[in-house]
C-alpha cells in the first residue's frame, strides 16, 4: 500500500530502533502492573534480598539472620530502605515514556523526587546521627524521644509525598500558585502534615540537649558492634 511505502522509507534505523525501545518499557510497565515483573527472576532477587536460604549461601549475612535490635538507629536504617524502594519504583514509571506522556510536569513528579532526595535522604541522615551520637560525645540519646521522632517522621513522610503522588495521577500540575477545587483537600492536609513534619523535627532537638545535660554515660561500645572504632573511648581522646 502507498501508506505502507511511505512508512518503510520515513522508518530509519535509529527511529525503528527508538520505537521497539519504548514498547519493550510498555511491555515491561505492564508486567510490573500485573505483577509478573517479580516472577521468576524478580521474586528470587527479592529472596536474595530478604535472605531465603534456597538463594543465599548459609555463609553470607543478610538481614533475617541476625540477632536484630531494633534501636533508633536501625529504625532509620529501614526507613532508608523502605522509601528508597518507593521512591525508585515510582521513577520506573517516570522512565516509561507512555505512562511519563501523562504524569510529566504533574505533582507525581514531585512526590517522587521528594521520596527518594528527602524522605531516603533524611532517613540515612538520622541512622548516622543516632547510631554515632553516643561515640561523639559518650552520653546516649534518649530511647523514647527517639522512637517518637522515628515514627511522627517516617509516617509523616510517607503520607505526604504519597499524597503528591495520587493528586499528580489526579492531573495537578506543578508551579501553579492555586488548586482546584477537588485538590484542595489534599493540598491541605500535604501542607499541615509539612508543618508537622517539621515540629517532630524539634524531638530530636530537645533529645539532644538532654543527652548532653543528663544523659547516661554511653560506654566504649553501647551497640555491641565489637568492631575496632568501639574498642576506643567515648569521645575519643585528642592525641
Amino acid at each position: 500500500r502507498p501508506d505502507a511505502e511511505v512508512c518503510a522509507v520515513d522508518a530509519s534505523p535509529a527511529a525503528l530502533s527508538i520505537a521497539r525501545s519504548n514498547a519493550r518499557r510498555f511491555a515491561l510497565t505492564i508486567e510490573f502492573i500485573e505483577g509478573r515483573w517479580f516472577e521468576p527472576l524478580g521474586a528470587r532477587r527479592f529472596e536474595v534480598i530478604a535472605g531465603n536460604p534456597p538463594y543465599v549461601a548459609q555463609s553470607d549475612p543478610h538481614l533475617s539472620a541476625g540477632d536484630l535490635r531494633f534501636e533508633t538507629p536501625m529504625l532509620f536504617a529501614i526507613s532508608f530502605v523502605v522509601t528508597f524502594i518507593l521512591g525508585g519504583l515510582t521513577g520506573f514509571f517516570n522512565a516509561t515514556i507512555p505512562v511519563d506522556i501523562y504524569v510529566h510536569n504533574t505533582y507525581w513528579v514531585v512526590g517522587h523526587f521528594h521520596m527518594v532526595l528527602v524522605s531516603s535522604a533524611v532517613s540515612a541522615i538520622y541512622a548516622g546521627l543516632y547510631f554515632w551520637w553516643p561515640k561523639m560525645t559518650g552520653r546516649m540519646l534518649h530511647r523514647g524521644m527517639g522512637r517518637i521522632h522515628f515514627w511522627g517522621t517516617f509516617v509523616l513522610m510517607v503520607l505526604i509525598f504519597a499524597l503528591m503522588h495520587l493528586v499528580g495521577l489526579g492531573g495537578m500540575r506543578r508551579h501553579i500558585y492555586t488548586y482546584e477545587t477537588p485538590f484542595a483537600l489534599p493540598n491541605a492536609v500535604i501542607s499541615g502534615g509539612a508543618f508537622l513534619l517539621s515540629g517532630f523535627q524539634l524531638v530530636l532537638v530537645a533529645n539532644m540537649v538532654w543527652s548532653l545535660l543528663m544523659g547516661p554515660p554511653a560506654g566504649n561500645d553501647p551497640w555491641g558492634a565489637k568492631t575496632l572504632e568501639w574498642t576506643t573511648a567515648s569521645p575519643p581522646p585528642h592525641e
